[in-house]
């Protein structure tokens, strides 16, 4: 009974392990599409101001 309890007890902290994991790849994957859409608005900007240029 006590093995068992221990098996349950390990996988418990390794599934919070993975889930902390998961959590910052989710956050990593949400800043790199800020970042991305944030560049593409600068890039429009850009373009559209060499336009603007004689």
């Amino acid at each position: 009974m006590g093995k068992t309890i221990e098996r349950y007890e390990k996988r418990e902290k390794d599934n919070i392990g993975i889930n902390n994991k998961l959590a910052a790849v989710d956050q990593n994957t949400q800043n790199v599409k800020e970042d991305a859409q944030s560049m593409a608005k600068k890039i429009e900007l850009l373009e559209n101001s060499k336009q603007l240029s004689p």
